[in-house]
């Protein structure tokens, strides 16, 4: 398994609504607020290092309200 950790920059105001989308998906492990450069820090997991790539830039990068990412991969 591929484990990383996903900080994102949301819209304004829009936190909760994000967090409560990824805390859906079945790859996130889990989601909390922060507060300073990024609003939102994710577990994510996949089995490996391409479909960690393919689910960050389909379902994390390119969602509603998310303005900007961060990923820290750690493979284990």
């Amino acid at each position: 398994m591929t484990v990383a950790y996903v900080l994102i920059k949301c819209d304004l105001g829009a936190e909760e609504d994000v967090a409560g989308a990824l805390k859906e998906m079945e790859e996130v492990l889990w989601v909390d607020q922060t507060y300073g450069a990024y609003d939102l820090l994710a577990k994510v997991e996949a089995s490996n290092v391409e479909k960690l790539k393919e689910f960050l830039s389909r379902n994390v990068q390119g969602a509603d309200k998310v303005r900007s990412t961060l990923t820290v991969n750690r493979r284990g």
